[in-house]
């Protein structure tokens, strides 16, 4: 089982004697300013030792890393030799400032975790350019001892991807490389094989320009493979990670963390015991007393029942503003009504603390309780950064765009972000993955709160994103798609029957036998069309417009200019193509065995353009008829 510890745990004492200043501190006490290099941590007979560039080995007894978290970027190592480093006075971490290799420069934070045995690194890398630059970073570990046994954990959230290495060695113990969090998007490809005692980890780092980005991994020692394993999937990124700055925190790009962090203040939370905060930095540790919090916001007075509240941070210095974090992942700001905050103490004695003197507070967290809050209900994301969570309103939501007034449920909506970072212009993304741009027709958005019922309205003005899921969606690989110049993208088939004047001949084609339509550069109404038996034909469309349907049931006219390219990867094919395909789905259904298999085969034989005759013939045929067109159908697909 993995020791749970609080943020302060990951304070360093670095007692290896280093220069005459250090030897008259106390043991525990961590030097401050300029040390050398290399550098010590002692932990009991063995010892962590810092070489130039940051890499470690161990010495004393049994020692397990031979050479570990050696970094090369871009196929180089360090370069120059760098033999001094400095301690932080606030974070008590070593900093090597200035490395240099594969031409970036970079810092490394490292901290060590006495009660845990393991060694944290932070490195941040910096981009001084004007364009994005991509990396590649490796972290090299060899052992001392050869690997009895060895195995890679995989990633739960990601499937391919590893998060850690764990190695069984001749010394005894185990050894755990972890380089990355669950469900982290950064993920290392790793280069390790059975019997070898080395480990490779190479990232693709992307670091935008003029900025930065960082890597945090961890490099420890267990008693047996299971307790290293055990320490992977029990222990959370933000114990892995306290003690480090929000600013920083928001450059890790491996570890998912920042899901507590409300701008640059992490929300307090009680492990056994409820807490308080006050401004002064003292911690009261008991159970919280309020049964409910009432908060004066800007849309009304809000009631939340205390068994909603996660936590509580008091932001600005003159006029004090309280936010409120729930379990649904709302942020609810304004003006408590009450004047103190009661606790009792875990020795019994009950005390009011006064509001003004309240910094944060914080419920004890629950025993299957997460660190980072799920997406739950429906959210509006005001300008000033709370987060209500919603019911959908029943009226429609009416967007105007550049192809016409968009009429539709809130329930057709993923999201729609009214930030308009570049424009004015709001983007609405459908749950089909459509994304267009366009204007909410509206200046106050009534809605109900989802926790208590209570209506409000607000200012369509004050409002940053309404997000009804959690992720944005990407149109299906097999679904008709509109692209329009400007980016907007429909996931739209093109509707009816359209006239296509060509230089031989005036062509009535219809509108679902179309794969493909793209302009042609001579005119705005010229355009090439290719039909679902790969015919492609050019000429003028006498409408000068496409008509489609949004979001199944919206009919819309989209101005033939604004086309960038219409696709459809599933063509109906023409009426007696269907006709012929039709008549062997019948013999799917024929008495003869022999004719049923020859049917099928027959099918497979035609190609895709059979998958959405039979996607609509399907439920009308017997159970055989139906396994069979489901075969058919894998087997066009794989």
């Amino acid at each position: 089982m993995i020791i749970r510890f609080l943020a302060g745990v990951l304070a360093v004492a670095l007692c290896a004697p280093q220069t005459m200043a250090q030897k008259q501190a106390p043991r525990n006490a961590m030097p401050a300013g300029q040390v050398n290099l290399p550098y010590t941590f002692n932990v009991g007979d063995m010892q962590w030792i810092i070489q130039r560039g940051g890499w470690f080995q161990h010495q004393g007894n049994q020692p397990l890393f031979g050479q570990a978290a050696n970094i090369t970027i871009n196929g180089q190592g360090l370069q120059g030799n760098f033999n001094r480093g400095s301690i932080d006075p606030k974070t008590e971490e070593l900093v090597l400032e200035g490395l240099q290799a594969g031409g970036v420069t970079f810092t490394r934070r490292i901290s060590f975790n006495r009660e845990q045995s393991y060694i944290r690194y932070i490195d941040i890398f910096n981009n001084s350019g004007n364009a994005e630059q991509q990396l590649q970073v490796m972290m090299q570990t060899s052992l001392n001892f050869g690997v009895n046994a060895g195995d890679l954990i995989a990633d739960p959230k990601q499937p391919g991807s590893s998060l850690a290495w764990i190695a069984q060695t001749g010394g005894g113990a185990s050894v755990l490389e972890l380089w990355a969090g669950p469900g982290t998007k950064v993920a290392p490809q790793v280069n390790w094989q059975q019997g070898n005692s080395f480990v490779q980890a190479t990232y693709t780092l992307s670091i935008p320009a003029n900025g930065q980005a960082a890597l945090a991994h961890f490099h420890g020692v267990h008693p047996s493979n299971e307790a290293a394993a055990a320490f992977v999937k029990e222990t959370r990124p933000q114990h892995l990670l306290a003690g480090v700055g929000s600013e920083l925190r928001k450059l890790i790009v491996n570890f998912r963390a920042t899901g507590m962090m409300l701008g640059d203040r992490e929300l307090l939370r009680g492990d056994v015991l409820d807490v308080i905060e006050l401004r002064t930095g003292d911690q009261l540790r008991g159970t919280l007393a309020p049964a409910s919090y009432q908060v004066d916001t800007g849309f009304g007075t809000i009631e939340l029942p205390s068994a909603r509240v996660l936590g509580m941070i008091t932001s600005g210095s003159f006029r004090p503003r309280q936010l409120l974090v729930t379990r649904d992942g709302e942020i609810i700001g304004g003006t408590l009504r009450a004047e103190t905050i009661s606790i009792q103490l875990s020795s019994g004695q009950a005390t009011a603390v006064p509001l003004s003197q309240v910094a944060r507070l914080g419920y004890r967290k629950g025993v299957e309780e997460v660190d980072e809050v799920p997406f739950g209900k429906p959210m509006i994301v005001l300008r000033t950064g709370d987060r209500l969570a919603f019911e959908p309103p029943a009226e429609p939501v009416e967007l105007l765009t550049r192809f016409g007034t968009v009429r539709l449920p809130m329930s057709k909506f993923a999201a729609i972000d009214l930030r308009g970072t570049e424009s004015a212009v709001h983007v609405a993304t459908l749950v089909d993955g459509s994304r267009f741009g366009g204007l909410l027709q509206a200046e106050q958005l009534s809605v109900r709160l989802a926790a208590t019922g209570q209506a409000i309205s607000l200012p369509v003005g004050a409002i940053a994103l309404l997000q009804m899921q959690a992720e944005l969606p990407e149109p299906a690989t097999d679904a008709p798609t509109l692209e329009l110049a400007g980016g907007d993208l429909l996931v739209a088939p093109l509707q009816g029957k359209m006239q296509l004047d060509t230089a031989f001949d005036t062509l009535s084609l219809n509108a679902a036998e179309i794969t493909s339509v793209v302009p042609l550069k001579e005119s705005g109404f010229d355009v090439q069309v290719t039909l679902w038996d790969q015919t492609t034909v050019s000429g003028q469309l006498r409408d000068g417009a496409l008509q489609c349907l949004l979001a199944g049931d919206v009919s819309l006219s989209v101005p033939l200019p604004l086309l960038a390219e219409y696709t459809q990867p599933q063509p109906m094919p023409s009426g007696t193509a269907v006709e012929n395909i039709q008549k062997l789905v019948l013999q799917l259904n024929d008495d003869d065995f022999a004719k049923r298999e020859q049917a099928e085969q027959q099918l497979i034989a035609i190609g895709d353009v059979v998958v959405p005759v039979l996607k609509d013939l399907r439920p009308k045929q017997q159970l055989e008829a139906q396994q069979r067109i489901d075969s058919i159908l894998a087997k066009l697909k794989k």
